[in-house]
C-alpha cells in the first residue's frame, strides 16, 4: 500500500474527497499524513476526524527552508510515497520539488497552461473564454508548469462571477484528483522521463529518442503516450518493438498498442463526454484487430486497467 501525504492551507474540500477514496474505496493507497502551514486550517480538523495524523508546521517570514526541512523529515520518517498539494498556498523550493520528482502533484482551477498563478477564475472571465476547468499536474520548478496528468472542463457562463465559476469547477476537481491519484498508482501518470531516467529504463538508445521527439516537436502528452506504448509492448512480450514504440512507428503491433493506450485513457480528453463514451463502446473493431495479431488477451488487459474510470467520469 502506498502512503500519501497531503499539504493543505485552507478548508480542505479536495482533501475530504481524497480521504473518502484512500483507502476506503481504493486500498492501494492510504492518506497517512496531512500537513498545513496554517494552524487554524480546517483541513487539519478534517484529517483528525478521519483518524489521520495532522501536523501544523509554521511558515514563518522567509521560512520556507525550515518548513521544508521539518516536512521532509516527517515524510521520510513516515515513508511517504506521494505528496498531494490540495490548496497549499505556498511555492516549494527547487531542491524539494526535485527530491519528489514524479511523486508530487497539484491541482489548479484552470485548463493549464491558461491562467496559471493566483485568481485563475477571474483571469478566465477577463479573457472572455467560454470554457474553464481544472488541471492535475506534476509539480516542477515552474509555477503551475509541471507535466499534466489530466484535465476536466466546465463551461463559463455569460453572467459568471469568479466565485460562481470557482463553485462550478469544484465538483470537477473532486472527480479529477482521486482519478489522477489512481492513474499514478496504476503507473499511467508520470512526468516525461529525462535522459537519465529514460536510459535507466530503456537503455542508451533513449538519447536518440529524445532527439527524435524534439525534432518532431512532440508535446508532453505525446511523449507520455510514447512511453506508455513502449511499456505496453514490454508487457506484451514484444521487446524488439520497444524502441519502435518510443518512436511511434507505423508497425501494426505498435499501432495496436497506440490504440490501446488512446482508448484506455480516452475518458480524460476534453471532447464531449458522449463522444468519448461512444468511442469506448465501439471498441469491438480494435478487439478484432488485436485477435488477428494474436494479442486479444493482452489488448483486453490493457483496457481493463481503466475500465472503471469510464463509469466514474462525468465531466
Amino acid at each position: 500500500m502506498k502512503r500519501i501525504a497531503v499539504f493543505a492551507s485552507g478548508s480542505g474540500t479536495n482533501l475530504q474527497t481524497l480521504l473518502g477514496w484512500f483507502p476506503h474505496k481504493d486500498p492501494r493507497a492510504e492518506i497517512t499524513l496531512v500537513i498545513s502551514n496554517k494552524q487554524d486550517a480546517y483541513a487539519l480538523e478534517r484529517a483528525r476526524q478521519a483518524g489521520v495524523e495532522a501536523v501544523y508546521i509554521p511558515w514563518k517570514k522567509n521560512g520556507r527552508e525550515d518548513f521544508e526541512r521539518q516536512a521532509q523529515s516527517l515524510m521520510q520518517d513516515r515513508q511517504i510515497d506521494l505528496v498531494v498539494l490540495a490548496g497549499f498556498m505556498r511555492i516549494s523550493s527547487d531542491p524539494f520539488v526535485e527530491f519528489w520528482r514524479g511523486r508530487i502533484i497539484n491541482i489548479h482551477p484552470s485548463l493549464l497552461p491558461d491562467f496559471p498563478g493566483l485568481h485563475p477564475q477571474q483571469q478566465a472571465l477577463d479573457a472572455g473564454v467560454t470554457q474553464s476547468g481544472c488541471t492535475v499536474h506534476f509539480v516542477d520548478a515552474v509555477l503551475d508548469g509541471g507535466d499534466m496528468i489530466l484535465q476536466k472542463a466546465v463551461p463559463v457562463l455569460e453572467d459568471d462571477t469568479a466565485d460562481a465559476l470557482a463553485a462550478r469547477i469544484q465538483p470537477a476537481e473532486h472527480e479529477a484528483y482521486p482519478q489522477a491519484v489512481r492513474l499514478w498508482l496504476s503507473g499511467l501518470a508520470f512526468p516525461v522521463p529525462n535522459l537519465e531516467e529514460g536510459t535507466q529504463e530503456f537503455g542508451p538508445g533513449f538519447a536518440d529518442v529524445l532527439k527524435s521527439w524534439e525534432a518532431q516537436g512532440l508535446d508532453v502528452a505525446q511523449r507520455q503516450h510514447a512511453v506508455r506504448v513502449a511499456r505496453l509492448l514490454k508487457t506484451w512480450d514484444k521487446p524488439e518493438l520497444v524502441f519502435a514504440g518510443l518512436h511511434l512507428s507505423a508497425d501494426p503491433v505498435v499501432a495496436l498498442a497506440r490504440s490501446a493506450d488512446d482508448l484506455r485513457l480516452g475518458f480524460m480528453t476534453l471532447e464531449p463526454l458522449q463522444d468519448r463514451k461512444n468511442r469506448w463502446e465501439a471498441r469491438g473493431r480494435l478487439l478484432e484487430r488485436a485477435e488477428a495479431l494474436g494479442l486479444k488477451e493482452a489488448f483486453e488487459a490493457a483496457l481493463h486497467e481503466t475500465a472503471l474510470e469510464w463509469d466514474r467520469t462525468t465531466f
